[in-house]
């Protein structure tokens, strides 16, 4: 495919549709009248312009070697990669360079990864791993050789029911299983049935739950940025509404790919989306057989079932679609008894790599690690040895290592963290369902140390929602957990007070219930702590411990994590005014610290300085300071700095 012309303007004619030659506009990204897919870049084996492709021959996170880009969509490039320590190829989807840095699409492509890494059956395109390197964005998936049902349709303009039948039966059995784990597909449409010619002929696999959505998730169909959710032609009403939506969004879908295939159309077209969207809402659909009279009778009845406007007047599911096709083709003896089987090409099967292949690497990496900790066992004992000896000396031990000793998921395991010194870890192969893998430190300090001030802080992961944990050993329970900041956010705190004993420091992901854990094992994170005398923690959270502060002379302090309140009292009551100004980047709210229930200012906003006027007669004697949150993902200092000033009227 030649590059695009150059456009004057915006709504410029760019060239006509390659299937239908309607007129097309730069911004249209589906042609209005058949649905054909748009696509105005380069071809799919060159860089911008025409020019060789710089990602080819590169290596992605240290294992996928890109060979050759094979298509280009909305969202991304997908290419063919090689694994380098398999030797097998698979499939690497990269997020647009203008997209890789939104969080929100990160997000999106998270939940693919997730929602795709559960399904199994041998009709559902394989996900095996998602992360970032060098600012890429990027979704390993198996590597399918086959066309997309769009292109067959393209090139061959109509097909017949029973081969496009057989087709929809196999989508239905990937849909099943999606279904049954709550995830709606959302997005079907023939560009993502792949169609794969194999020893058991033509089977379907189902790609692209980039859409997916677990049923508990709000829905939108218009996304926050306007743009449509969904592609028009294959949208339910439902969907379109932004109504909550179930499994019979995708036997709309479906029911549009089957009008498609038998008609050569969609089941509504228009010049705009929004003719399109606003067709499915209130148009009767013509049967296809007014626009193909060569189908065979049961046709229209499928079909228009499928697309009723009500999803109460649809198939209940996709199974109870796939039994009626079935029936459909017993009728005429063109059922195929044979059960489903894998529908990967025969041809160069032995060079692409499967779901199996990858948990067999992954497996010799574990047992390797396994080997190693055994023959570096000794060497670990002299190490908690050496470490002890030098944590009581106050030093650093010489044996510290730079990385996570896997695995540390546990106490009895933990990787010992010295004071002082950045340590990088990964949050890779998920435990179970629930939860997703643990790290433990095992902070280096003396049994007897006296009390201190702790900080800790870990860098943030652009995917994960981080957790960090501190335990005193032997506890079930954390005394500090921080989770302030969100998705790609780093999390910490300063001067949080601490005993002598041992204490340990646990990251994690945020675990959501009903949300799969998340893996990445292409991105790490740095920890560190250090400790302080006591006198410089936050130990001022209640009138007992609270700091004094005298008229007209300024106080410093800070909020040290997301609970964190500074309480500072004066003597006496009487007319006055407390005052506290934060730092820049700080959001504080002051209350006085009464036996009634708090009055909570904050008034001023981000840097602004908050007051309190108290009457005559009214108490001074103590204030109450705490941080205000900042809104999810918004990255701000561990610890909000600010300053206390007390003025008596005279």
């Amino acid at each position: 495919m030649n590059a695009a012309p150059a456009n004057h303007g915006p709504g410029a004619l760019s060239r006509p549709c390659r299937v239908c030659s309607a007129p097309l506009v730069a911004e249209q990204r589906f042609c209005g009248v058949c649905g054909a897919g748009v696509d105005f870049g380069g071809d799919a084996g060159e860089g911008e312009g025409g020019v060789a492709d710089p990602l080819v021959g590169r290596v992605v996170a240290d294992r996928y070697r890109m060979l050759r880009c094979i298509g280009r969509g909305g969202m991304g490039v997908v290419y063919e990669v090689e694994h380098v320590h398999i030797g097998k190829r698979l499939a690497m989807k990269l997020l647009h360079g203008d997209l890789a840095g939104n969080p929100g699409t990160i997000r999106r492509l998270r939940r693919e990864a997730e929602a795709a890494s559960r399904l199994s059956d041998s009709s559902t395109v394989q996900v095996f791993d998602f992360g970032t390197s060098d600012g890429l964005a990027y979704l390993v998936m198996e590597l399918v050789e086959g066309d997309d049902l769009g292109q067959i349709l393209r090139l061959e303009g109509t097909m017949p029911f029973a081969r496009v039948a057989r087709l929809v039966i196999d989508v239905c059995g990937s849909l099943a299983e999606a279904h049954a784990l709550g995830i709606v597909h959302r997005d079907l449409k023939p560009e993502n049935v792949m169609v794969v010619r194999g020893s058991m002929g033509e089977r379907a696999k189902v790609l692209d739950f980039g859409l997916a959505m677990l049923r508990a998730s709000s829905n939108q169909s218009v996304s926050r940025t306007g743009s449509i959710v969904g592609t028009p032609h294959y949208m339910a009403p439902e969907q379109i509404r932004a109504e909550d939506v179930d499994a019979r969004v995708d036997v709309y879908a479906l029911g549009g790919v089957l009008y498609r295939a038998v008609t050569g159309a969609p089941p509504f077209t228009g010049d705009s989306a929004i003719v399109v969207l606003t067709k499915h809402m209130n148009e009767p659909v013509v049967p296809p057989s007014q626009r193909n009279h060569d189908l065979e009778p049961g046709v229209d009845r499928i079909v228009l079932r499928c697309l009723a406007k009500s999803p109460r007047d649809r198939y209940d599911g996709v199974a109870e679609l796939a039994e009626d096709l079935e029936a459909w083709l017993r009728d005429r003896g063109l059922l195929e008894e044979t059960k489903r089987r894998d529908v990967t090409a025969t041809h160069r099967v032995d060079e692409i790599a499967t779901r199996r292949d990858v948990d067999a690497y992954e497996a010799r990496l574990r047992r390797r690690s396994r080997v190693s900790n055994v023959v570096f066992g000794l060497v670990v004992v002299a190490t908690f040895a050496l470490a002890g000896y030098f944590a009581y000396r106050g030093a650093t031990p010489a044996a510290d290592r730079s990385r996570e000793a896997e695995p540390n998921q546990e106490p009895a395991t933990a990787t010992l963290l010295a004071r002082g010194h950045a340590i990088a870890g990964t949050l890779g192969r998920r435990i179970d369902t629930a939860r997703g893998d643990i790290d433990v430190y095992r902070l280096a300090r003396s049994l007897s140390q006296a009390p201190s001030a702790i900080r800790a802080r870990v860098t943030p992961l652009p995917n994960i929602d981080l957790v960090l944990e501190l335990f005193r050993e032997g506890d079930e329970q954390p005394i500090l957990r921080a989770n302030a900041t969100g998705v790609g956010g780093e999390e910490g705190f300063v001067g949080f007070p601490i005993a002598s004993g041992t204490y340990l420091l646990v990251v994690r992901e945020h675990w959501v219930a009903g949300e799969y854990p998340t893996e990445n094992v292409s991105d790490s994170y740095r920890l560190t702590w250090d400790e302080s005398p006591v006198e410089d923690g936050e130990l001022d959270d209640t009138r007992s411990t609270a700091r004094r502060i005298e008229p007209g002379v300024a106080l410093r302090g800070a909020i040290g994590w997301k609970d964190d309140v500074d309480v500072v009292c004066a003597e006496g009551s009487g007319p006055g005014r407390w005052t506290v100004t934060p730092g820049p980047d700080a959001n504080v709210a002051i209350a006085l610290d009464t036996d009634a229930p708090p009055e909570t200012v904050d008034a001023s906003g981000l840097g602004g300085a908050e007051t309190i006027s108290i009457g005559s007669g009214a108490p001074l004697a103590c204030l109450r300071i705490a941080r205000v949150e900042p809104p999810s993902g918004d990255a701000r200092p561990l610890a909000a700095s600010y300053g206390v000033l007390l003025v008596r009227a005279r």
